[in-house]
């Protein structure tokens, strides 16, 4: 598995209305996408960048979200620099959401 950090360095420090209005714009976006396993949503502390950490079956898959176009949609709609998207190996994961604490060992792609 993969795991991309996507950052979006904003302009000035977002509001809390428009990281509502951007979270609840764009979720549904990510719903039945091939290969994403799980994506949180993230605003720094000081609320100038936003981003979200995906968890990818594999790179591949993850590299059809971020294209040219959606660089440059990013750009336009966030008025700011293109975003980074660092990615990493993602070995083992520990789940304590289920009350499990389970941990899981996915493949690596």
């Amino acid at each position: 598995m993969k795991t991309a950090v996507v950052k979006i360095k904003g302009t000035r420090p977002f509001t809390d209305e428009e990281i509502s209005d951007i979270w609840n714009s764009t979720g549904a976006n990510y719903v039945d996408v091939p290969g994403l396993v799980r994506k949180y949503y993230i605003c720094s502390e000081d609320r100038t960048t936003i981003g979200g950490v995906y968890l990818w079956e594999t790179k591949a898959q993850g590299e059809t979200i971020y294209t040219d176009e959606w660089r440059d949609y990013v750009v336009e709609r966030y008025n700011g620099d293109p975003p980074s998207v660092e990615w990493y190996d993602t070995s083992l994961i520990v789940d304590h959401a289920t009350g499990s604490g389970r941990l899981e060992w996915p493949d690596v792609a």
